[in-house]
């Protein structure tokens, strides 16, 4: 994928607001940015996203930050490296939105995601788009394996481990 771009992207195009689709509230809600460098590498590539709305408390980009594999907090910046082919680099950002601090039926939600990046000439340049996501109505799971929506694996919603310690501590065997 370093090189190519996934048929998906390609069929809906470039574009400043993507549809996210459809969470349930108290949900773990995972969706996933292109990035293609039209201009060569891209370094110092970093996401952030618009304060103010609903979603901005539980708002992550698992790739650029969060708690690592041995349990350590990071952050750190991606890099788009410049292809041997003279292809553009691309690369996919996961992102995650806890949704539990949204009320059940709460709507359609926008946030901008803005990233920025360095592109090989040295040039800082910016990007945003606007992230679209809908809440659907009903309650939040109540039951512990439930909670986050990890018991539908297609939903990819057990991917809030990835930016957790679950796993980090060695238990004594038995």
């Amino acid at each position: 994928m370093a090189t190519r771009l996934p048929q998906r992207w390609v069929a809906s195009g470039p574009s400043t607001t993507f549809d996210a689709g459809e969470t349930l509230p108290g949900e773990f809600f995972v969706f996933q940015l292109g990035v293609v460098s039209a201009t060569g590498a891209a370094t110092n590539v970093t996401a952030a996203r618009a304060a103010g709305s609903e979603l901005a408390a539980g708002f992550r980009c698992i790739n650029l930050g969060g708690t690592s594999d041995l349990g350590v907090k990071f952050q750190q910046p991606a890099v788009l490296p410049a292809a041997a082919n003279g292809s553009q680099p691309v690369a996919a950002l996961w992102f995650g939105v806890d949704t539990a601090a949204i009320a059940p039926g709460a709507g359609t939600h926008t946030t901008t995601v803005t990233l920025e990046y360095v592109t090989a000439e040295g040039r800082a340049q910016t990007a945003a788009i606007d992230v679209v996501i809908s809440v659907g109505a009903g309650a939040p799971p109540k039951s512990p394996h439930a909670l986050q929506g990890p018991d539908d694996s297609w939903r990819q919603t057990r991917l809030a481990w990835l930016d957790s310690t679950a796993g980090s501590r060695c238990a004594q065997p038995l």
